[in-house]
């Protein structure tokens, strides 16, 4: 840790010039009153009848979403919220407060537009101004898984997915992604998703291509290294070999990327006197006379001396955001985690495609405790491989980065809200300083923002947090109905699947332990029972602990995947809040309960000891708060015959009346009505949908009712429910009439699942 008194400068303003500095709107009195409504009734948007603000978005008085991106070796997605005003919030951290949540989308170019890919959320309260300090406005980060892999393909193929981020105050954003949040609004990047090496076929000569599409395991586990290792720590996925200057000088001076930022990876060491990093000394013609390449190397080693020079004198003045830009800050409040997202503004200029090694954005961290504009804790650097993309759209691409911090030891209680100055400082190719969070390197930047550091949770001791179970904050989950999002207000179109939900299948649990020692010193066993009948028993007796903990000799945080395992399902805690820097496991991943084919209402709760006994003896185990949920693990039953009546045996079922296959006379003939009866019922039924194809012939004829959605906790579902068809309107054509049917169980921890069926029948117009 860098020296405070002499690693700040006496003439350093206390706001640092990067600050991110947002102009507060003002709050009128009309808007207050609107606010107020809306937080009291959590009407949705057509209820409340609030004029729109901007095209496409809502209210961003209050709060605002500035950005998203994607992590793509994390397979996670990453969007910034920030905080705007004191109050409007429902409360103070000690007593009331609500919830902003955040739904992703994603559009990856396969026909099927934007698709749900969950929500998370987090706690805002109302922070007064007085006195004043750095309160307004704050920065939170948010994250949230996402299933890629069957979308991956081989490095030869980019990639390149649209996100979209939805924020939304107090109630969740709609599952449609167009709908408009009343308090919030919307946000878009392209992201880059990482290649799947299984998936190419290597040609010698003739490089890599894609394998046809074959299934594959679901997720990449990450590599598994013996503890006893003597270097088990690793950084960044194996590198591809470097591309070769001279295969890439023509095509970056047709792109205008400077010949300096082509050889820079290996002039900077040069020039500083650090040592050369393996890249740049395995580069092939870092050894051949630059003047047959057409570069000038001792040319190029003046030019970098002048802008080192100029960045010494000038600062940020001096730094390069042509090709790579810090956009926004933000602290996972609950996990201790910062983030931050890099916008790529470039096709070309980071050193070679994606089957080759590409190059490294660094973000360093630092924090300023006393918010006197000197930071005066540098907290790690994350970093993410970067690639040449061709197929990148002229607005660039989003990526993201996160690092868990230890912060046990900066906590304040809930009535001394913890406001403090975050920085992140970009740095292209080579790492930034450790000791100095002004300096900057040629190409990057640096942001300051705000953030809220949760508050002490009073224990004395070991104590655990629970951060998530089933991919959904404690917070989110009713302790009366045990259902995650717990919502009274009666849905419409596209909020169905959005409230009371169960869960089913793999139920995550993420949290920590704090003030737990030196690894091996606790042990923790997740406990479930059935609700009220304590009769307590393990969740599961193995897992994996992905820890992130830096190598001193490189600044980058390596990540290890340690296993464990225990017949009685007593676990070694891996964490260790008191190393410097600490061994933090990434996602605060503790376990995965697989429920199936259990039903119900269940309560899980975390055990702690620090007794070395198996079992311990129960008077030396700690319990965490416990957590009740209900579980779903029924999947929808469908009739697979065709039939004339509906047949109550499934939970599923499609009819007409008249028969399927049959001939109806259509808009040559005079038309008629097509009657039929449905069924999809489901304990927790969420909505039914009846589509009539092709549209190109159906004339905007559709079903009626061609939606049925749930109507209250207690609405299973249509149990036989008629609909009909006008044909009078449809081609001379053959039909088919699709019944798709959706609960509302949140499965595998991942808010954008859900059980599923669907039946469909056929008939034709003469």
């Amino acid at each position: 840790m860098p020296d405070k008194t002499t690693a700040r400068a006496a003439s350093r303003p206390a706001i640092p010039p990067d600050s991110i500095v947002l102009k507060r709107p003002k709050v009128t009195a009309a808007l207050a009153a609107q606010r107020a409504q809306f937080a009291t009734e959590r009407l949705l948007q057509a209820q409340v009848g609030l004029p729109l603000l901007g095209a496409g978005d809502g209210n961003t008085t209050w709060e605002e979403l500035t950005c998203v991106g994607l992590d793509p070796y994390a397979n996670m997605l990453e969007a910034v919220v920030v905080i705007k005003q004191e109050s409007g919030y429902g409360g103070t951290l000690c007593k009331g407060g609500s919830r902003e949540y955040v739904r992703f989308f994603i559009d990856w170019h396969d026909g099927l537009g934007f698709q749900d890919v969950g929500v998370t959320g987090f706690k805002v309260a109302d922070i007064s101004e007085a006195p004043p300090g750095p309160q307004h406005p704050w920065h939170e980060l948010v994250r949230l898984p996402l299933p890629d892999a069957k979308h991956r393909r081989c490095c030869s193929t980019e990639v390149l997915p649209v996100v979209r981020a939805v924020l939304s105050w107090s109630t969740l954003p709609s599952t449609n992604p167009n709908d408009t949040p009343v308090f919030g609004n919307r946000v878009e990047a392209t992201v880059q998703v990482e290649p799947d090496p299984r998936k190419c076929r290597v040609h010698p000569g003739y490089g890599h291509h894609d394998l046809p599409d074959v299934d594959v395991p679901i997720e990449v586990n990450p590599p598994v290294i013996d503890p006893g290792d003597p270097a088990p720590f690793i950084g960044l996925p194996v590198e591809a070999p470097p591309v070769a200057w001279h295969a890439l000088l023509e095509e970056y001076r047709e792109a205008k990327v400077p010949d300096l930022r082509l050889v820079y990876p290996a002039l900077l060491p040069a020039l500083t006197g650090e040592p050369m990093r393996r890249r740049a000394a395995f580069q092939p013609d870092l050894w051949a006379p630059g003047q047959d390449l057409g570069l000038e190397l001792p040319a190029l080693s003046k030019e970098l001396a002048a802008l080192l020079a100029k960045l010494k004198e000038q600062g940020d003045k001096a730094s390069d955001t042509g090709f790579e830009e810090i956009t926004c800050v933000g602290l996972d409040t609950d996990a201790d985690t910062v983030g931050a997202v890099i916008h790529l503004k470039r096709r070309s200029g980071y050193g070679g495609p994606l089957c080759s090694s590409g190059s490294v954005e660094y973000v360093a961290f630092w924090a300023d405790w006393d918010n006197d504009g000197h930071f005066d804790e540098y907290l790690g650097t994350a970093a993410i491989r970067v690639h040449d993309l061709h197929h990148l759209p002229a607005h660039g691409a989003d990526y993201a980065v996160s690092l868990p911090v230890n912060l046990k030891d900066r906590l304040k209680g809930c009535d001394a809200p913890n406001m403090v100055r975050i920085r992140a400082v970009l740095s292209w190719a080579v790492p930034p300083s450790t000791t100095d969070p002004d300096a900057l390197n040629v190409w990057g930047n640096r942001r300051t923002v705000v953030v809220r550091v949760r508050e002490r949770a009073g224990h004395h001791g070991p104590y655990v947090l629970l951060y998530a179970v089933g991919g959904v904050a404690p917070a989110d989950i009713d302790p009366a109905t045990h259902l995650a999002f717990p919502s009274a207000v009666p849905p419409v179109a596209g909020t169905e699947l959005s409230n009371n939900r169960p869960f089913g299948l793999g139920v995550s649990v993420q949290g920590r332990i704090y003030d737990a020692g030196p690894v091996g010193t606790i042990r923790y066993q997740v406990q479930v029972s059935p609700l009220g009948a304590n009769a307590w028993t393990p969740a599961f007796t193995s897992t994996t602990a992905v820890l992130a903990h830096p190598d001193p000799s490189d600044p980058l945080f390596p990540e290890i995947a340690v296993p464990s395992s225990s017949a009685d399902g007593w676990l070694p805690y891996r964490e260790d809040l008191n190393s410097f820097p600490a061994i933090l496991e990434k996602n605060a991943y503790l376990g995965t309960w697989n429920t199936f084919p259990l039903n119900g209402d269940w309560e899980l709760r975390l055990a702690f000891t620090s007794d070395p006994m198996s079992p311990p003896a129960p008077g030396n185990i700690d319990y965490s708060a416990t957590v009740a949920l209900t579980l779903d693990n029924d999947d929808f039953t469908v009739n697979p015959m065709p039939a004339a009546v509906i047949n109550p045996s499934f939970d599923l079922d499609l009819v007409i009346d008249g028969g399927d296959c049959h001939q109806y006379l259509g808009s040559h003939s005079g038309g008629e009505i097509i009657h039929g009866h449905l069924r999809a019922v489901d304990l927790h039924f969420g909505v039914a949908t009846l589509t009539l194809q092709p549209t190109t012939h159906t004339h905007g004829v559709t079903a009626v009712p061609d939606r049925r959605s749930s109507l209250s906790l207690a609405d299973t579902g249509p149990g036989a429910e008629t609909w009909e068809i006008d044909t009078s309107l449809l081609d001379k054509c053959g039909y088919t009439l699709m019944l798709e049917a959706w609960d509302r169980t949140i499965l595998n921890s991942n808010t954008g699942s859900t059980h599923y069926g669907q039946k469909a029948v056929g008939f034709s117009v003469i």
